[in-house]
């Protein structure tokens, strides 16, 4: 793959999220629940997400099966950031 389109995806990973994003209906898990309130607090500014950051709580919201090991380590890693931003 081309080295330059690889930093110019790493970089407008790392960006700012916009805080856009569209909720799952319908009966959903806890992990998703936790993704969207994580996504929530996000967009009304009392956490600062990357885009990868909240490209991966979309696919949370949407993922019906359960969390892979390193999913969850990474889950587990952004809410404890939420915490540390949201109530410092």
């Amino acid at each position: 793959m081309n080295a330059a389109i690889l930093d110019a995806d790493m970089r407008e990973a790392l960006e700012p999220w916009d805080g856009f994003w569209t909720p799952k209906g319908g009966l959903i898990t806890v992990w998703q629940h936790t993704a969207q309130q994580l996504l929530r607090a996000g967009s009304q500014g009392l956490v600062k997400w990357t885009n990868a950051d909240a490209n991966f709580l979309q696919v949370v919201t949407r993922q019906e099966r359960p969390l892979g090991r390193m999913q969850r380590a990474y889950f587990d890693q952004l809410a404890g950031q939420y915490y540390r931003e949201a109530f410092s």
